[in-house]
């Protein structure tokens, strides 16, 4: 790979964490959750109580193992999950995550995964890892362990549908031909995996309208999905600095969808002022442009 290239993609998956200083510097934090999920019910008081460390290192498990102390466990954030799929190099390896998720069969895992959980998985798959199709189909494969959790609201509008309808838009942008039927029955099944219908910011019925035009098929907009777009503004003329960074911090993701639906033909006021407003912001801020990021991870590589 070209040496401007691997530098890209180490921006890019720096990027990947919301509030790069503040997030956990990796993704241990999400690692270590699921190895305590893991671990049996007898042993987690001896392994996560301190107060039973002195105990846990006279314990001989056989062929001298002895076990380790482990400090308490918290729950993980998102961000914690955004660097875990950072650090993730193949698509072969997000894979054999999923694989190693739908193995833990515990409520209180599929409790806490979240729409942001899946919405970041999509994000990495399409522009870190261009494997956006199988990605898709095991978040699809998920949703019977969300149920049984009673977490079926993670499969949501303004995190998940509208995400898999952005990065759809970017991966068919690369592909010479789309076959609209195809295109139409695709953006069905989403919706019909989407559980929580309500959205907050009436952004996916400009992205239909745009894969619409991308495709050269009429997408019907949902009921639910035809509300007026209501998107984060901000007055720079009158804000700090801090402000300004944490407006572009909250919204990169929010951000990546409106532009992209602006830049597949929508144009909505609403949309086209909230990206102007994010783009000056990123200028204030000099933070890097995500989307231009996010972009140039789909595009072919330099090689060496």
């Amino acid at each position: 790979m070209h040496t401007t290239s691997v530098a890209l993609s180490k921006r890019f998956i720096r990027s990947l964490a919301t509030q790069v200083q503040s997030a956990p510097k990796d993704g241990r934090d999400f690692v270590r959750y699921l190895e305590y999920l893991k671990t049996s019910k007898d042993m987690r008081p001896l392994l996560y109580r301190p107060t039973n460390a002195a105990k846990l290192l006279t314990m001989d498990l056989g062929g001298g193992v002895i076990p380790t102390p482990r400090d308490p466990i918290q729950l993980p954030s998102v961000l914690s999950y955004a660097h875990l799929l950072g650090q993730m190099e193949s698509a072969e390896q997000l894979q054999k995550h999923f694989v190693e998720l739908r193995q833990v069969h515990k409520k209180a895992l599929w409790e806490h995964l979240s729409a942001q959980h899946l919405e970041h998985m999509l994000l990495r798959a399409t522009f870190g890892l261009r494997c956006f199709g199988p990605t898709l189909t095991a978040v699809y494969q998920m949703k019977p362990l969300f149920a049984r959790a009673k977490n079926v609201d993670a499969y949501d509008v303004d995190h998940l549908f509208n995400m898999i309808l952005t990065c759809r838009l970017h991966t068919n942008s690369l592909l010479q031909n789309v076959d609209p039927a195809i295109a139409v029955k695709k953006v069905a099944m989403s919706w019909d995996n989407t559980s929580a219908r309500q959205t907050s910011t009436g952004l996916s019925a400009e992205l239909l309208a745009a894969l619409s035009k991308q495709v050269g098929a009429e997408i019907p907009v949902p009921a639910e999905l035809k509300v007026p777009v209501t998107l984060p503004s901000i007055d720079l003329s009158s804000c700090s600095m801090g402000k300004a960074a944490a407006f572009v911090s909250a919204h990169r993701i929010l951000y990546l969808q409106a532009r992209t639906a602006t830049t597949f033909g929508s144009t909505n006021e609403a949309v086209m002022t909230f990206v102007s407003s994010y783009k000056a912001a990123l200028e204030r801020t000099g933070r890097p442009d995500f989307y231009d990021l996010c972009v140039a991870e789909l595009a072919p590589k330099e090689e060496p």
